[in-house]
């Protein structure tokens, strides 16, 4: 993992620029990429077959070169800054239309204080809370809200069983330090909007000189579509039939989270009712 995140830095950091240039970018879920093709030319590589386009963008956090990224669409927009790195894969049989975007900001530099990525990481869940983004846990996943973490001995694991979206993703609440500093140096943070998902992860290698203070941090923001979202459910040689499977699937995981709940309850530990899940409107157009 040191290899992967410190390799990343590297390639990405780059002699410094004396001319910096910020770049504004509009983009998103069901645009084409004609128009970001455009606007950042030969900075937007791309890798492409028969089935599929990946464009990537990629530059030295050094040189200052960064993207102001406008997201959301024409109704719902909100922007991510300083902006290093995004790819887009497009596949043709999506008519070419963009259904997943994965973009790293530069939240903090490398040897941060980990109080200081701490703040700068629950701000940037702020802004997207104030964006309209809520809270997602995943289907089969019990609902335990923040403020039940106490009751739980482990992080990632809920009655024994890996879980994905436990209270300790719950963004109304900010991790005690010492909890922030033990966290798995790979952690997600589950959100929706609507018919969209974001998952924004954060990769941690701590320090050689004070690990228990510093560390380097890259942040992950993964925007998905309904489709790409729930596709990945199923192997690939099944999700041309993702709207017959869906419905079947979707009741396992019901079961399992009634499972999950009742035993839960059991333990003393509430369960949040008020969380609903977000509408699937891939089932809905079924009707």
């Amino acid at each position: 993992m040191r290899f992967i995140l410190f390799l990343t830095f590297l390639l990405l950091s780059g002699c410094l620029d004396n001319m910096p240039k910020n770049s504004a970018v509009q983009l998103w879920l069901g645009d084409t990429i004609e128009t970001t093709r455009k606007n950042l030319g030969s900075d937007l590589s791309s890798d492409c077959d028969s089935e599929l386009c990946w464009y990537r963008y990629r530059q030295p956090v050094r040189s200052g070169n960064f993207l102001t990224m406008t997201l959301g669409g024409e109704k719902s927009r909100f922007e991510i800054q300083r902006v290093f790195a995004f790819s887009v894969p497009i596949y043709t049989q999506d008519d070419n239309k963009i259904d997943l975007i994965s973009l790293n900001p530069l939240e903090v530099p490398e040897d941060s204080l980990h109080t200081e990525a701490e703040s700068k990481f629950y701000e940037l869940l702020t802004s997207l809370q104030h964006a309209g983004w809520k809270r997602y846990i995943r289907l089969g996943e019990p609902r335990i809200s923040g403020t039940e973490l106490s009751k739980l001995g482990t992080v990632n694991e809920v009655l024994g069983k890996p879980v994905m979206t436990g209270p300790w993703s719950d963004p109304s609440i900010r991790l005690p330090e010492e909890l922030w500093r033990s966290m798995p140096i790979f952690s997600d943070w589950s959100f929706y909007r609507d018919n969209e998902y974001l998952t924004v992860s954060i990769q941690r290698e701590d320090s050689e000189k004070e690990p228990s203070k510093t560390g380097t941090y890259l942040f992950t923001l993964t925007f998905k579509s309904e489709k790409r979202f729930f596709s990945e459910y199923f192997d690939s040689s099944d999700r041309d039939r993702m709207k017959e499977l869906l419905p079947d699937l979707l009741k396992k995981l019901a079961s399992q989270r009634a499972t999950a709940e009742s035993q839960l309850k059991k333990l003393g530990v509430a369960i949040d009712e008020r969380y609903q899940n977000p509408t699937i409107s891939i089932l809905e157009a079924q009707h």
